[in-house]
């Protein structure tokens, strides 16, 4: 009898302590938010030239699952400088690096196009060197064997030089000193930025680490190149070119300095005028780097004083827009407007109706700036206009360019098996010295793709035969894992290399990056000269991604990034609010400017402002919403289906525990970026930019526009603080929204208990969209686990109370 009542107590602790410790960390797994640790932006703070500086010189001196964001210092605009300027190495992306003799480094930045370098121009080092001297094993007779047989003189006799190129044009050479912190100034070359000779204005300076005074191999030296080196430049302004064929200039200067375009519509926008905008806007993100900012504006906002500094596109046509309307009676274009013709100056013809019409302007306001005009008399031929400017129509030059219906290119070819380093923009350039050199690709694999075995990177190359075959290596990457290496064959003639691919290291449904890193080597460093070794990567080498089609829906992969996907499937619907703010209008032109800018190889953007427009008559693009609950109904009809719910009415973000419905309390500041796949169509995606807030909204599409942030954005739920951003997958594990709270604004928001309320912003009720098959709940294979150790405790206690009844039945 005691044996059974000990074994009975001792079965039933067993139990307790299951129930316990699954419970504990059920409770733990709801709270734990899953996903990517995103990097967080680096400050860019111009650094003046320390005044003590220690010279050598050549001329003379002169003086977010994580992500908290740094607070940064942006670079002033483009034109807010006047004939002089001064910056960092920090300022042009190029942080501290070192150069471990023998090697070579280049630095590239690229100058405002409309800036013309005058007089003298500098580039000062700020560095530290380390110097060594040593023997190698088995020196000839007669050389020194330890570095104290060599004298202080001898060993500057040894010491290398750095050898400085910019834009292949000799600039300086010097023997760098031993210690910290000195400075070398030398001048740009004045052939190297005339802009009869470089009218990109493109600077590639090249550090050549080598040595010519070397007989006995005994230079060992680690030179540190540091961010806050900088450039002083003297310019003068120039008028620019005016002609179609030079886009994007002379709309946009094309450099380092951040600058501000501004597209400007009509005052009661139709969705014409707005798809036209986000096309031009995506063409702008492809063709003018990442720091250029887009300001999409009404006609009434359009002032002298506004765009005094700036160009402008204009964009609609002439009887919608009034600002272009004032455009024409200044006469500064190719045609005139009158009678509700738009008339070809050059022929006194009107221009048929259903043709579209580029034009380029000096801008009224300030000779040094350009306004493009896209118009046209219809709605369609407006659109017909934007569109040729990105398809670079043959014939498309000078001041005008009209473009006949039918005159389109078709689109490209979709991704297939085979996809060459040239169809994914790669140029080939020789890769010069000793070192390690790293180039890198981006493509996505669609999310009906099941990928077979056979994967394979396929990669020609060339190399020169003086290269030291032990070691130097090709080395491949996908997605930051090492899949591959080979050593470098030293024979002449190209060469092909064939690494094969595991298929689960490609990610469907997202941007995949390849990372080919080159290490070159050689024996021979007495005498380095850097030209004289090199590998080139062809333009021929290709992936093989051989594939079969998914045609059920449940197999289809969920999207864990909201914005890549839209950049590699471009045919993108963008649901505006019936009443478009200032804000809603930058997201709209900022995130096509996105999208451009991470690689689409076309623009198919269309706009819609209907609250009842039915997605469904869509059915083969993206959708993209922008807006709140409270502004844009759309939400609501997509409320039930979203990973991150609203609270029904509001704007707070819901969250249901135990049959309960909380949300976050209305002085929640939050910003959210999700996606989830169409409830229409599996193979579409529907990615929402919103807030709890138009302070929240605001922070969510300041970061969900800016090509830094994309890293912080692996999940299918975003959240966004002023300084916080957090991604998760919701498809792993659910989100603890209190927990959200806290760590996106800093401080605690426990849950409120969710009361009927009238919803907060009166709009007409609207059908739900009802998903064909409903997502399947739960925290994934752990939360499984979970419950399965609870049911096992459970069962354990029934065990025992069943054995308790009987033996007390036999006592």
């Amino acid at each position: 009898m005691k044996q059974t009542i000990f074994s009975i107590i001792k079965i039933s602790g067993i139990a307790l302590m299951l129930i316990f410790i699954a419970n504990i960390t059920l409770g733990q797994a709801a709270s734990t938010l899953a996903g990517p640790q995103p990097q967080g932006s680096q400050p860019v703070t111009p650094t003046p030239t320390p005044s003590n500086q220690q010279v050598a010189t050549a001329v003379p001196v002169q003086p977010a699952g994580i992500s908290s964001l740094a607070t940064v210092t942006p670079l002033p605009e483009v034109n807010k400088f006047s004939n002089t300027a001064q910056f960092t190495f920090s300022d042009i992306e190029q942080p501290t690096f070192v150069m471990t003799y023998p090697s070579i480094t280049e630095i590239y930045f690229r100058l405002p196009a409309q800036w013309e370098l005058k007089g003298e121009n500098y580039i000062t080092l700020h560095y530290d060197l380390v110097d060594d001297y040593s023997s190698p094993p088995g020196s000839a007779t007669g050389v020194p064997q330890n570095r104290s047989y060599l004298s202080p003189e001898l060993y500057a006799g040894y010491r290398a030089s750095l050898v400085i190129y910019v834009n292949e044009l000799y600039a300086a050479s010097f023997s760098p000193i031993s210690g910290n912190d000195n400075y070398y100034t030398f001048p740009i070359p004045s052939a190297a930025s005339a802009l009869r000779t470089n009218p990109t204005n493109e600077y590639f300076i090249r550090l050549e680490y080598v040595n010519d005074r070397d007989p006995y191999c005994l230079y060992n030296g680690i030179l540190t190149i540091k961010d806050d080196s900088n450039i002083k430049l003297n310019f003068s302004p120039v008028v620019p070119a005016l002609d179609l064929g030079f886009f994007p200039a002379p709309l946009v200067q094309n450099s380092f300095l951040p600058e501000t375009l501004y597209v400007i519509v009509p005052d009661n926008p139709t969705d014409n005028d707005l798809s036209t905008a986000a096309i031009v806007s995506g063409l702008f993100g492809k063709n003018a780097g990442a720091n250029l900012r887009l300001e999409l504006i009404r006609a009434s906002q359009a002032t002298r004083n506004l765009l005094s500094n700036s160009s402008f596109i204009v964009v609609g046509r002439p009887d919608k827009n009034t600002f272009l309307q004032s455009l024409y009676k200044a006469n500064i274009f190719s045609t005139s407007y009158g009678g509700g013709n738009i008339i070809n100056n050059s022929t006194l013809q009107p221009i048929p109706a259903g043709d579209g019409i580029l034009q380029i302007a000096a801008s009224p306001f300030n000779p040094y700036n350009s306004v493009l005009a896209i118009t046209g008399s219809t709605d369609e031929a407006v659109l017909l206009a934007a569109q040729s400017l990105g398809s670079q129509t043959i014939g498309q030059e000078g001041f005008l360019s009209i473009i006949k219906e039918g005159s389109l290119p078709p689109k490209p070819k979709p991704l297939s098996d085979v996809v060459t380093l040239k169809d994914l923009g790669y140029v080939e350039r020789p890769i010069y010295g000793i070192g390690d050199r790293t180039l890198t690709f981006a493509f996505y694999i669609p999310r009906n793709w099941e990928m077979q075995d056979g994967q394979q990177f396929v990669m020609n190359f060339a190399n020169s035969d003086n290269l030291d075959q032990a070691t130097s290596s090709i080395a491949l990457y996908l997605n930051g894992r090492p899949i591959s290496s080979t050593v470098i064959d030293t024979r002449r003639g190209d060469k092909q290399v064939i690494f094969p691919i595991n298929k689960q290291d490609l990610i469907v449904g997202s941007a995949n990056f390849l990372r080919i890193e080159i290490i070159s080597a050689s024996n021979l460093i007495c005498h380095y000269r850097p030209r004289s070794f090199w590998v080139s990567v062809r333009d021929t080498s290709w992936l093989n991604l051989p594939h079969t089609i998914v045609t059920e829906p449940d197999a289809i992969q969920p999207l864990s990034h909201p914005l890549y996907y839209l950049a590699f499937q471009p045919d993108v619907l963008f649901s505006m609010p019936p009443k478009p703010t200032d804000l809603d209008l930058r997201a709209l032109a900022n995130l096509s400017r996105l999208l451009g800018q991470i690689g689409a190889p076309y623009f198919n953007f269309k706009v819609t402002q209907d609250p009842n427009f039915d997605f469904r008559d869509r059915s083969d693009m993206n959708v993209v919403i922008f807006g709140r609950p409270s502004t844009n109904p759309q939400i609501a009809r997509l409320n039930d289906a979203l990973p991150q719910p609203f609270v029904e009415g509001e704007d707070s973000l819901k969250q249901e525990v135990n049959g309960a419905v909380y949300r976050l309390p209305a002085s929640a500041n939050i910003g959210v970026v999700e996606v989830l796949s169409a409830p229409w169509n599996k193979l579409a995606g529907v990615t929402l930019v919103s807030g709890t807030s138009e302070q929240g909204y605001q922070w969510a599409v300041d970061k969900a526009t800016r090509s830094d942030f994309l890293g912080d954005f692996f999940g299918d739920v975003v959240f966004v603080g002023e300084t916080t951003v957090r991604a998760y997958r919701s498809f792993v594990l659910n989100i603890a929204l209190e927990r959200v709270g806290g760590a996106v604004t800093g401080t605690q928001m426990p849950l409120e208990t969710v009361q009927a309320t009238q919803a907060a912003t009166s709009v007409s009720p609207v059908e739900p969209y009802v998903p064909t098959s409903q997502p399947k709940a739960g925290g994934g294979v752990t939360t499984y686990v979970l419950y399965g150790l609870l049911g096992i405790g459970l069962i354990i206690l029934i065990l025992a109370a069943i054995q308790t009844a009987r033996g007390g039945r036999r006592s």
